[in-house]
């Protein structure tokens, strides 16, 4: 086991960071120097570096009311985003319980398909007598034209 000796501050933080590139919050001289969240606001002065910038409890109740005023309409513009969407939704379906009402009602009831059936089945029936009887008409024209060739030749 080792005997660990205590170590400075900056000798640690060289060893730690040896290419000098120290997080603001580490470095003993922060005087002119600001976190990396506060560089992106040049102008802000608070936090960071110098301890006489704090922030004073009137300047963190005027940013948490700040906050707390977006998150209330954020808040508002999600719900009315919401009741939007909800009442277009409803609208939608609505019109599509309208349509298929609609499309149902256009629908032949079930009497009116089996006479349309009945019907079908006279016409088929009407098509199939005639055309047994085109068939026996065929069918007895060639036997008697077969026997007009025969008695022509003398066989009959």
């Amino acid at each position: 086991m080792t005997n660990l000796m205590p170590t400075p501050h900056e000798e640690f933080l060289k060893r730690r960071f040896p290419n000098n590139n120290v997080p603001v919050n580490f470095n003993l001289d922060t005087e002119n120097q600001k976190d990396d969240i506060m560089e992106l606001n040049e102008n802000d002065d608070s936090g960071g570096g110098n301890m006489g910038n704090y922030v004073t409890r009137d300047e963190f109740n005027n940013s948490m009311r700040e906050f707390k005023d977006e998150m209330r309409a954020m808040r508002t513009d999600m719900n009315n985003n919401m009741n939007s969407l909800r009442s277009e939704l409803n609208t939608n379906i609505n019109n599509l319980r309208i349509e298929t009402q609609n499309s149902i009602s256009k629908l032949p009831s079930n009497f009116d398909v089996k006479n349309m059936l009945l019907e079908n089945n006279k016409e088929l029936e009407r098509e199939a007598k005639q055309n047994r009887n085109t068939i026996i008409s065929w069918t007895i024209g060639i036997v008697g034209l077969g026997f007009t060739i025969a008695k022509g030749f003398g066989w009959i």
